[in-house]
């Protein structure tokens, strides 16, 4: 059975860091596969079909760039997600189009490294129920949500887990992950 780990949190935070570890230690895991996915692939593919960019480039997403006539990739992006896609397919529609995606997929792990939406979360959760879920809410000094659309979110039956990421290095990072993550995530009844 599938079981899906949720990260959320602020921008740069680093729940893409930790979801990359994450999927690490699980994939080395006897008999376990894992990846990451991200409810907002469809609005990256959008933008990298339109205008040659997207939110994973390696560039800053909240500088201007020309080839979005001086707009920010955020800034298009939640754009694109609130103004377009929202309010024509409804506020759960990536997390519909994450369960399809799911369904789909042959892996026991899947990390969400951008979940920030209990809208998207809900149809992933009734999906393959609270208890195939947990959530991990990643923290961080100077970090917050003034500058993004979404927020820290809660739901009944789906285990959280507080992580504050104030680590001075890579390797700390990763042993926090090891000693505070992991072994939620790869809890027993879930094998």
């Amino acid at each position: 059975m599938k079981k899906i780990v949720f990260l959320q949190g602020p921008p740069r935070c680093g729940k893409d860091t930790v979801g990359a570890m994450l999927e690490h230690m699980l994939s080395a895991y006897e008999n376990v596969s894992a990846e990451q996915l991200k409810f907002a692939t469809p609005i990256n593919e959008w933008m990298m079909s339109t205008f040659g960019v997207d939110c994973n480039d390696g560039h800053d997403k909240e500088i201007g760039c020309i080839e979005l006539f001086g707009r920010g990739r955020r800034e298009t992006a939640i754009w694109y997600s609130e103004q377009v896609m929202k309010p024509r397919f409804g506020p759960e529609v990536f997390g519909e189009i994450m369960v399809n995606k799911l369904k789909s997929m042959r892996r026991d792990f899947f990390i969400i490294t951008d979940s920030g939406f209990k809208d998207e979360a809900i149809p992933v959760v009734e999906e393959f129920g609270p208890e195939r879920c947990i959530s991990i809410k990643v923290s961080r000094e100077g970090r917050d949500f003034n500058s993004d659309s979404r927020s820290y979110w809660d739901m009944d039956g789906v285990e959280t887990i507080e992580f504050n990421n104030n680590y001075n290095n890579i390797e700390e990072l990763r042993c926090a992950v090891d000693g505070h993550l992991f072994e939620p995530v790869i809890k027993p009844e879930w094998m």
